[in-house]
């Protein structure tokens, strides 16, 4: 997940202690971000959840899609959406 720092460029104590795959990226200028509705300096990523207020980041939006269609013998099928990357989950209805 990316928390974006939208106060500063990011240096050391603006982040937790990048571990792992963790990754720290500053833009050259501020720009735009989409998915925060906002502009931003540049991002930590990390795999973990962190408690981002303690940093003044932003985590980015998680957008989920649900579409789904009810059959003609009643069976409700359905698709959920992330990130552009499609999964079906083994749910039925009413759990």
């Amino acid at each position: 997940m990316k928390y974006y720092s939208t106060l500063r460029p990011l240096f050391i104590g603006c982040t937790p202690k990048p571990e792992g795959n963790d990754r720290i990226i500053n833009y050259d200028e501020p720009k735009f971000i989409d998915s925060i509705g906002r502009v931003a300096f540049g991002y930590f990523e990390t795999d973990k959840k962190i408690e981002y207020s303690n940093f003044d980041l932003i985590p980015e939006m998680q957008v989920w899609t649900v579409t789904y269609r009810v059959m003609k013998n009643g069976e409700l099928k359905y698709k959920i959406r992330k990130d552009n990357l499609d999964f079906l989950p083994e749910l039925k209805l009413g759990e």
